[in-house]
């Protein structure tokens, strides 16, 4: 009966879709493919990081959602008229978003950085937890902090010129966790960690910098 959800033909449109492909898999045991996200296409874009549906909807559309049935009792059966109109209202604009979307990431020529995230944070959500390694290091925590603030200049100039959010490009917890790989084992062996347009983009600044440590 779902398996549309699973089909790589069809395109399954969410906004912040994290916990929706939890939830399928919870449901079926599967995990479903060929998925677009809207909020984090928004960020490609450079548009704020983290907004919610109704708050892109609002920027996009120039329609302001109902909210008065975010906070009600969604656990009560039967939902109530009011429910089921929100909850409709939830995802009737999702297409829109994502035909709008879609143009502009393929002329920016950003679809497939997209595409690649959506991958990563699919393969994320559903791999085992490994173990995080001290981080042991020669420098000291000024020089490290130097480091840092030297590679957060680099992100925002990066960004910038790309036009893409900051924090999707690297946040700043992202950013130290290079930064540490790199002063552990080499720059080569911490850029394997970041996905292959970030690669791109920030390799060469990277090695440039830590080119002496």
């Amino acid at each position: 009966v779902c398996d549309f959800l699973f089909s790589d033909s069809v395109t399954k449109i969410f906004h912040s879709c994290k916990e929706d492909l939890e939830a399928v898999y919870s449901w079926t045991g599967r995990i479903m493919e060929n998925i677009f996200d809207t909020q984090l296409a928004n960020a490609f874009i450079d548009g704020q990081y983290s907004i919610g549906y109704q708050g892109l909807v609002e920027e996009r559309v120039d329609i302001v959602l109902d909210k008065n049935e975010t906070r009600s009792n969604w656990i009560r059966r039967p939902l109530t008229e009011s429910q089921l109109n929100y909850a409709a209202s939830d995802v009737q604009y999702l297409i829109h978003l994502y035909k709008e979307l879609e143009i502009e990431l393929i002329e920016s020529n950003k679809i497939d950085w997209l595409y690649e995230d959506i991958q990563y944070l699919v393969s994320t959500t559903f791999q085992p937890i490994t173990a995080v390694e001290e981080f042991r290091s020669n420098i000291s925590k000024s020089e490290e902090k130097n480091l840092l603030n030297k590679f957060n200049e680099i992100v925002i100039n990066i960004s910038k010129k790309e036009k893409i959010n900051s924090t999707l490009f690297f946040s700043k917890k992202n950013q130290k966790d290079f930064i540490r790989a790199a002063l552990s084992k080499g720059v080569e062996d911490a850029l394997t960690t970041v996905t292959k347009w970030r690669r791109e983009l920030i390799q060469d600044s990277a090695k440039s910098l830590l080119l002496h440590y």
